[in-house]
């Protein structure tokens, strides 16, 4: 999993390179390995969290600096739940409003 600071530098590259960053969809979601449950370890659980809530949170960290400097910009994140998937949408207008 990256660190924080990777993910920084790889989405202000995109940026650069892109001239702004419009849309940042978070898709994140998944269970790692396949098994019982009670089988799983330390190591599977922190990949579990490392994939589910730390790449989401360092991605929409990294995007959200961008976004508030262009003063414009969307951030989405889809999450699994129960009966099909629920979205979430930031919307950034403004470096000092969020909603």
């Amino acid at each position: 999993m990256p660190r924080s600071s990777a993910v920084h530098v790889a989405v202000e590259a995109f940026a650069e390179r892109a001239d702004r960053l419009d849309v940042l969809v978070n898709n994140a979601g998944g269970f790692g390995t396949h098994g019982p449950f009670a089988t799983r370890g330390q190591v599977d659980m922190d990949a579990v969290v490392a994939m589910n809530l730390s790449a989401v949170l360092y991605t929409t960290h990294a995007a959200l600096a961008q976004v508030r400097r262009q003063r414009a910009g969307r951030i989405v994140t889809l999450r699994p739940r129960a009966g099909g998937w629920q979205c979430t949408i930031w919307r950034c207008t403004t470096p000092a409003r969020q909603t």
